[in-house]
């Protein structure tokens, strides 16, 4: 069964955006992201890790998860807007006399 056209298309625009296309031998091996691949046939720069299309199920629970967020920002009624003060990120109120200033 043939792929549906935009399953193509989202293939395309991964490949096509991929960091490793057209690279040669010693830029991609020097690349930490990309891979030299040879064969008896042919030779080419690929990616190290492979992008794989997620089940339903996982793009769904995805989108659920992105629902919390409006812009990049948190929704201001999400359980997560308010997270749990934590008094360990602050430092002292203000430096100690004498002492160094950096901590």
């Amino acid at each position: 069964m043939a792929p549906r056209s935009s399953a193509k298309r989202s293939y395309r625009k991964r490949v096509r955006s991929s960091p490793c296309r057209g690279k040669r031998r010693n830029v991609c091996q020097a690349t930490k992201r990309c891979k030299y691949s040879k064969g008896k046939k042919r030779s080419f720069c690929r990616k190290v890790k492979n992008t794989k299309r997620h089940t339903m199920r996982r793009r769904l629970k995805r989108h659920s998860m992105r629902r919390h967020t409006v812009g990049g920002a948190m929704h201001p009624l999400s359980p997560h807007a308010f997270p749990e003060p934590n008094d360990n990120l602050r430092g002292p109120p203000f430096p100690p006399l004498g002492g160094p200033t950096h901590y």
